[in-house]
Formats: C-alpha cells, structure tokens, sequence
C-alpha cells in the first residue's frame, strides 16, 4: 500500500499534521502486517509488533478525531459540510 498523496484541508493545519501522521502510522502497521503474513513470521515478538504498531495507528486516529471534535475552526467546517450535505440530498429528492 504505497500512496504518495498529500492532504491538504485548506483550514486546520494542525489537522492537517495529525491527518498525516494518522495515514503513515496505518501505513506503517498496514506494510508490517502484509511483511509478517507473506513471511509466514509467527511468535510473541511479531505479534507484540504488530499490536503496537497498532496502537499507534488507533492513538493518532483517536487524536485526529479529538481534534475535529474540540477545535472550533474544524467543527465549523464540519458542520457546514453536513448541511451543504442535507441541503443537496433535500434537492436531488424534490
């Protein structure tokens, strides 16, 4: 899984930044997990690997997710993005 993009919201850097670090941390566990599989790795020291590199993939995300949550600009954002969302369902219905 080898991806280059860069993510780019335009309001939050700091969301921007733990974007990032949410993407490389599940690429990071993602590439591990596929090299222990195809190596047929097994044993506790492959396994505790693999649970912390999974770990880190869940922290980041849950900070990302805090962030979004707690910070006033990407609330803003988000929410106006769901009623921009509302607003376009409601007139594909009518």
């Amino acid at each position: 899984m080898e991806s280059n993009h860069e993510f780019k919201t335009a309001f939050c850097t700091r969301y921007e930044e733990m974007l990032v670090e949410s993407k490389e941390a599940l690429e990071a566990w993602t590439k591990r997990r596929e090299a222990v599989w195809d190596l047929g790795l097994r044993g506790k020291e492959y396994g505790g690997e693999l649970i912390r590199l999974q770990a880190n993939f869940a922290g980041a995300y849950a900070r990302l997710e805090k962030h979004s949550r707690e910070c006033v600009l990407c609330s803003f954002v988000k929410n106006l993005s769901k009623q921009n969302t509302k607003q376009y369902r409601e007139s594909r219905i009518a």
